[in-house]
């Protein structure tokens, strides 16, 4: 009798301790999902404030589209250069930028050194993950 209730200890223990695993666990992933959601969000307003007269993720507009834009350029390093101060790159007669440049009917992208690069990498982000809606899609 004695080892069935040691046995059962044991094994309340280790139930209960693979509980907490599960539970913390469980906790962990919550706030990697807020975060996502929040770098998502903070991407779609910087988008919709600073790139979307423009651009849109899936159409072509005044400028290309931007999804898997970061695929096309030279470098992410480029990119954070051409979104601050296109001009430079064209002073520079950067082959890309000048490709670009000819392409868009030598029309100039409005310069944003406001953006930080984590801005940058926010709005790339969302143009990544953008999904037409449900509603929209026909």
């Amino acid at each position: 009798m004695k080892s069935i209730v040691t046995l059962f200890l044991l094994l309340s223990i280790t139930f209960l301790a693979c509980q907490s695993e599960s539970a913390s666990d469980k906790s962990a992933e919550a706030p990697k999902s807020m975060l996502a959601d929040q770098t998502q969000t903070k991407g779609k307003e910087l988008f919709q404030s600073k790139c979307g007269i423009c651009h849109h993720p899936i159409k072509d507009m005044t400028g290309p589209s931007l999804k898997g834009v970061a695929e096309r350029v030279p470098s992410k390093e480029w990119l954070y250069q051409w979104i601050k101060n296109p001009a430079t790159l064209l002073d520079q007669q950067d082959a890309y930028a000048m490709a670009v440049y000819e392409k868009w009917n030598k029309t100039t992208m409005t310069a944003y050194p406001d953006l930080s690069n984590e801005q940058i990498d926010q709005i790339m982000n969302y143009i990544d993950n953008f999904e037409i809606p449900s509603s929209s899609a026909q």
